[in-house]
């Protein structure tokens, strides 16, 4: 009994092994354009109390929201390389008892400070199992931003300010649909706006933004950074249905 069961098995593994099984999967999208809403933390010397932005310490901003919308474009057969390019909406906010989330406006109460930053960037990610459904991804980019603040802005306004800088980003892409043409999009980003273009003036009530090493500020540069989380949805363009034999 137990040879015929031995021979059993092995006429099954031997017709197993000779047959040729298909899997069905879906290729990554030729193209994604997507829409995200921003949580941010402003970070570096953009962070800091009322009176550290009064003696020019730092520039008094906590809390942010806004939003974005980008593109993505798979650069080679796989499509686990990436081009991207985005623009974005953000806008922070400080008060000494409001803007506490991310959804505050306005504060009620003075001092306070707001300032909105309109920017673009371009970039590259990499895609972790492309062809998957949950596509997990890093990438880095370049950024130029436009600095505002609001008319109110106490204890400073600035003049609005272009600067450049970089941002890094890791998220993950769950897609559904029937050829994953859709996709919720959940991200971290860490953004530094200004290590390029930073400067000073140093002419006595200037209303520069005074963020470089130079005369003028406060002898050294102040970074203007802020780490967000990112919430969308993105839809897909071009994905195939595969077939691996195996």
């Amino acid at each position: 009994m137990k040879k015929q069961l031995i021979l059993i098995l092995a006429v099954v593994l031997v017709g197993m092994s000779s047959l040729k099984s298909e899997a069905q999967l879906i290729s990554a999208p030729d193209f994604t354009i997507g829409l995200t809403l921003h949580g941010n933390l402003a970070t570096n010397e953009f962070t800091g109390q009322m009176s550290g932005a009064a003696r020019g310490e730092n520039y008094g901003a906590l809390w942010g929201r806004g939003i974005g919308l980008h593109a993505k474009f798979g650069l080679d057969k796989w499509k686990n390389n990436r081009l991207t390019v985005g623009v974005n909406y953000d806008q922070f906010t400080n008060s000494s008892e409001t803007g506490k989330s991310f959804f505050t406006t306005i504060p009620s109460n003075v001092p306070y400070t707001s300032y909105t930053m309109i920017g673009g960037s371009i970039g590259y990610e990499y895609v972790f199992g492309a062809r998957c459904k949950n596509r997990p991804y890093i990438g880095l980019g370049v950024n130029g931003t436009m600095i505002q603040t609001d008319a109110g802005n106490n204890p400073k306004g600035y003049e609005n300010a272009f600067r450049i800088g970089f941002e890094l980003v890791s998220g993950v892409e769950f897609t559904f649909g029937d050829k994953s043409d859709m996709a919720f999009n959940l991200a971290g980003k860490y953004k530094l706006i200004n290590p390029i273009l930073n400067d000073n003036d140093n002419t006595p009530g200037n209303l520069n933004l005074n963020d470089g090493d130079g005369q003028g500020g406060s002898n050294y540069i102040r970074f203007i950074g802020w780490v967000g989380l990112e919430l969308g949805m993105n839809f897909n363009f071009g994905s195939k249905p595969l077939t691996l034999k195996r």
